[in-house]
């Protein structure tokens, strides 16, 4: 009886360490199945989200290009101060011009040349001016971020010092 109970005994804890190794390697494979499902059910959900984004490349591929013939390159702003000065001369206005510093090139677009801008003569002709800079110049997109009036006295020209940057297109 004692040899019955030794083998009883052993198979019973035999058995239980086969259950207990036989539940972690079956929790595992549960654990990875559930894993699998979840990347599966990423991987269906991103792949709409993945089509739209390659469509939407393409897209941005053309207005890329859109921008590219429409704004100057960098070069092409060394003759933003030649387009001033003859708007300037247009207006009746002394003007003086000069780029300030270098941009930041990023990643490919659209950059602003930072610049400073003097001008003087009547106050109506430097407002007349400054919106034709900004607006009526057909070939260059310049902005004026700050102006800083110096009225004359009677009858002497104002002064304006205008702060702001043209931009181009950059690859």
């Amino acid at each position: 009886m004692t040899v019955a109970l030794v083998v009883l005994c052993t198979s019973l804890g035999i058995g239980i360490a086969g259950m207990l190794v036989l539940g972690h390697y079956l929790e595992a494979k549960a654990s990875e199945v559930q894993t699998t499902r979840v990347a599966a059910s990423k991987a269906a959900t991103l792949s709409p989200r993945i089509s739209d984004l390659k469509s939407q490349e393409q897209r941005a591929a053309g207005y890329d290009r859109i921008f590219s013939l429409l704004i100057p390159t960098q070069e092409q702003l060394l003759e933003v101060p030649r387009v001033i000065e003859a708007l300037g001369q247009v207006q009746g206005l002394e003007t003086k011009f000069s780029f300030q510093g270098s941009p930041e090139l990023g990643v490919t677009g659209v950059t602003k040349l930072p610049f400073t801008l003097t001008a003087k003569g009547p106050e109506r002709n430097l407002a007349d001016f400054l919106e034709d800079l900004e607006i009526s110049n057909p070939r260059y997109l310049i902005a004026v971020d700050r102006v800083s009036l110096d009225e004359g006295r009677a009858g002497a020209e104002s002064g304006v010092l205008s702060v702001g940057g043209s931009f181009f297109y950059h690859q």
